[in-house]
């Protein structure tokens, strides 16, 4: 199955598409892939596109007035990798999309995408899905943050991302529970110590 394939098949498991409504969109597509590190967008350039991931993993992060990274989301196959807020607002971007590994993604023009839905219900039915799935996510990050231990929000992380070893860097976990390294590295020294 090609990645366009695959794409397909995971959004008709979200709604009931027709292969005319979902070749329409599929055709505005194209295949892009990304080295380890290189930068899909960021911070200050006004976004155009969004992603479906296809392989890799990507990061969303914030860089603050102290030039410290916090971790926004980690993206992986099958996901969306966009600034959802600045497509939605067309204004310039808060955050900075990068590949942690190499990686690829489906690329599409946001407002041609978001035209061909206007004409589509099918499609208006779709979008409102996906950012409900959206919403959902987020939902359950800030969660996480309010609710959950540090340990907690680890397990969490290791569910969601059970194949991260090797593909995340440490420090960049740490960023995305909003700890230092070195409270993570405890952390995990403990849980060895406890095997």
């Amino acid at each position: 199955m090609n990645v366009k394939n695959s794409m397909v098949e995971k959004l008709k498991t979200l709604s009931d598409v027709s292969e005319k409504s979902m070749a329409s969109v599929m055709e505005l597509g194209q295949l892009r892939s990304f080295k380890e590190s290189e930068f899909f967008l960021k911070a200050g350039d006004t976004p155009q596109y969004f992603g479906w991931v296809t392989q890799g993993f990507f990061r969303m992060y914030y860089v603050d007035r102290e030039e410290k990274e916090w971790v926004k989301a980690f993206l992986q196959p099958n996901e969306i990798c966009g600034p959802y807020a600045e497509l939605l607002t067309n204004r310039p971007s808060r955050t900075f999309i990068q590949a942690t590994t190499d990686s690829e993604m489906i690329v599409f023009d946001w407002k041609k995408v978001m035209e061909l839905a206007d004409q589509n219900l099918e499609l208006q039915k779709l979008t409102r899905i996906v950012a409900e799935q959206a919403f959902l996510s987020k939902e359950q990050r800030e969660y996480e943050f309010l609710q959950l231990s540090l340990e907690e929000r680890y397990r969490e992380f290791c569910a969601k991302f059970p194949t991260y070893h090797g593909t995340i860097p440490q420090y960049q976990v740490a960023q995305y529970l909003g700890v230092t390294p070195v409270a993570l590295s405890r952390l995990l020294n403990r849980k060895t110590k406890a095997k």
